[in-house]
């Protein structure tokens, strides 16, 4: 087997990552949080980025479809990183257009399965986002990269892809455990969590056992399975806010879709403790009032011509419904009632 950059790069990677179903068009899932300020980084396109004189039959146009398991770290900097650092990534998808731009490398979109030339001058960060993520799913399946996507790729991807890695092993590093075994005082930990560490617990998502390593500050959150491998490393909150711990606890109340879990010997009852004292309690569901029914006012008309019915004379229905005589007497006329 050719030992290809790519290969060497899963071989000698410190945290292993785990491929999950294929997860496609990743700039067209970004949180509006986020896009309100960045819509260049919205988009539900894909390109084909092409050498000069590339073979077609070498270098298909590939379909890019949900396929396989091929959503692992690659995909998860591609569809994470923008909440880490949305500048940083627009920064380097620009340079790759750039590079393409100045490099006078070819770019096609496909039309009903056609493939069309694109002026790569019309290319956003976001279009540059999902063509990665179609190349990543390429070197996943063992699939032909041609030179000019495989270049791009190591020059402008990596290096996040890299600080991704990073940010991982960063929190691990930092991380404090807070089971009963690590805390056997509720007090202290309460105090320990009021100074908004990097914590690491044991927790139950969707029925699986997981790892967390979370900063409380940040509310960023990487998840390990029992494997070893890691499944992601993401914001809960995408939008960066200034939090406290009553605000970075909450997210793991009973009910939630992370809670702490009891596992590999590991307990957390004061851990969960901890988070009921510091985490504001929700709200119980307010019953919806009814709004109130407004008082429709009568048509005059009708009010004349009801009371005349009833028997009041015109001077009386004047003085009830404030209008003058002449007005009682026209509206009964044309009512047909005098």
């Amino acid at each position: 087997m050719r030992l290809t950059r790519y290969r060497l790069r899963q071989l000698i990677q410190e945290v292993l990552w785990y491929n999950s179903e294929d997860f496609d068009y990743q700039a067209n899932t970004f949180d509006s949080d986020i896009t309100s300020n960045f819509p260049e980084l919205i988009s539900d396109r894909v390109f084909y980025i092409k050498s000069a004189n590339f073979n077609p039959k070498q270098d298909p146009f590939d379909d890019y479809a949900e396929e396989g398991m091929t959503h692992g770290h690659h995909s998860h900097t591609l569809k994470h990183y923008v909440e880490f650092n949305p500048q940083e990534l627009i920064g380097e998808m620009n340079k790759a257009i750039s590079f393409i731009i100045q490099n006078n490398i070819k770019v096609f979109v496909l039309s009903n399965g056609l493939p069309v030339p694109f002026d790569p001058s019309n290319l956003s960060a976001g279009d540059m986002i999902n063509t990665l993520d179609r190349i990543n799913d390429n070197y996943i399946r063992k699939s032909f990269v041609n030179f000019s996507e495989a270049n791009i790729w190591e020059m402008f991807f990596i290096p996040l892809a890299t600080k991704y890695d990073e940010y991982v092993e960063s929190l691990i590093d930092r991380s404090t455990d807070v089971s009963d075994q690590s805390f056997p005082d509720l007090n202290q930990l309460i105090a320990f969590l009021k100074t908004m560490p990097i914590i690491k617990f044991e927790g139950m998502y969707s029925g699986r056992a997981n790892t967390y390593y979370y900063e409380m500050q940040t509310t960023a959150m990487a998840s390990q399975l029992v494997s070893g491998e890691f499944a992601t490393l993401y914001k809960i909150e995408k939008r960066q806010r200034n939090r406290d711990p009553k605000i970075s606890l909450r997210f793991f109340q009973p009910g939630k879709s992370t809670v702490p879990y009891d596992n590999a010997g590991f307990t957390f009852n004061n851990f969960r403790k901890a988070i009921d004292i510091l985490s504001p309690k929700p709200l119980p569901p307010q019953k919806k009032q009814k709004p109130k029914k407004q008082n429709k006012k009568r048509d005059p008309r009708q009010a004349v011509i009801g009371m005349y019915r009833q028997g009041m004379d015109i001077a009386a229905i004047s003085s009830r419904v404030n209008i003058p005589e002449a007005g009682v007497l026209g509206i009964l006329t044309s009512a047909g009632l005098i």
